[in-house]
């Protein structure tokens, strides 16, 4: 069965992701995403600090030190820094599409909800694994932006200061949202939200205009509990603009287990200690 030193994470490490190296990812991303969120959120070092939160340039500095020390390891194996530094990279790749299986992890599908564009890679693992909310991240702090993807990082002055937001009602984020939508498709369908005559909506963030207006993958009938879903409660989803907007689900008395993958077992691309040294260039 593979496992992470199946997949040669070095390719990130540095310079222009190409579409080469994204496109063996997503070949791949059925079983590494899981495998790589899983031994992020378990293994990578984490420390409060003084101020009681977690700190993006603590795990940077920490982690960076034990991956050039030998003591980072994955299954009994020292993860090189340039290893680390690919793994960070690819979880923070932005658009997300490049990295999923456009065949079984399209976003809004159940497989791929759980690696859309609203859920923080780097910090879904943790919040994942170890029950460690988006809120107990230090937002303030300048490295936050190197441990999320860049539509993820443009949220940060609002998540700091929500109140500018405030300016639009729920009648008005509904007017958008219906202006919006000329080719009148499904809601959880509609990925941008570029017409209407409000200016200073405009100018906001892609993602911030659809979690405002709740479309796509922050729709309530359809948004993943480890989605960030709002800028003001990080760990907790806004009530729906229109409450039929959320379906009734009838609870069912079977109880399906998932299946398991099967993968064919590959040669091992990292693993051992590295003699080389890299820049932490996240």
């Amino acid at each position: 069965m593979n496992n992470l030193t199946n997949f040669d994470f070095q390719q990130f490490a540095k310079g222009t992701i190409t579409k080469e190296a994204l496109g063996g990812f997503r070949r791949g991303a059925t079983w590494i995403l899981p495998q790589l969120q899983a031994w992020f959120g378990s293994t990578i070092q984490l420390r409060r600090q003084a101020n009681g939160l977690f700190s993006a340039t603590q795990l940077i500095e920490d982690n960076q030190e034990l991956a050039r020390s030998g003591k980072l390891l994955y299954e009994g194996l020292s993860v090189p820094v340039e290893v680390l530094v690919g793994m960070i990279r690819v979880m923070t790749h932005y658009p997300r599409g490049d990295l999923l299986n456009a065949t079984s992890q399209k976003q809004t599908s159940e497989s791929g909800l759980r690696y859309a564009a609203n859920v923080p890679l780097v910090l879904s693992a943790f919040k994942e694994y170890r029950n460690i909310p988006y809120s107990d991240w230090d937002w303030a702090d300048p490295m936050m932006k190197h441990i999320l993807d860049s539509g993820t990082a443009e949220l940060i002055p609002y998540i700091l200061d929500p109140k500018p937001l405030q300016a639009w009602t729920k009648e008005q984020l509904l007017d958008i949202r219906d202006l919006a939508n000329t080719k009148e498709v499904a809601l959880t369908s509609l990925y941008t939200i570029t017409y209407g005559n409000d200016a200073e909506f405009k100018r906001l963030p892609r993602l911030l205009k659809l979690m405002l207006c709740q479309t796509w993958v922050y729709h309530p009938s359809i948004r993943h509990h480890l989605g960030l879903c709002s800028v003001e409660t990080l760990d907790k989803h806004p009530e729906p603009l229109v409450s039929s907007d959320i379906p009734e689900v009838e609870t069912s008395p079977w109880i399906t287990g998932s299946k398991s993958s099967t993968a064919t077992k590959g040669k091992r691309a990292w693993g051992t200690p590295t003699t080389s040294d890299i820049p932490w260039d996240i």
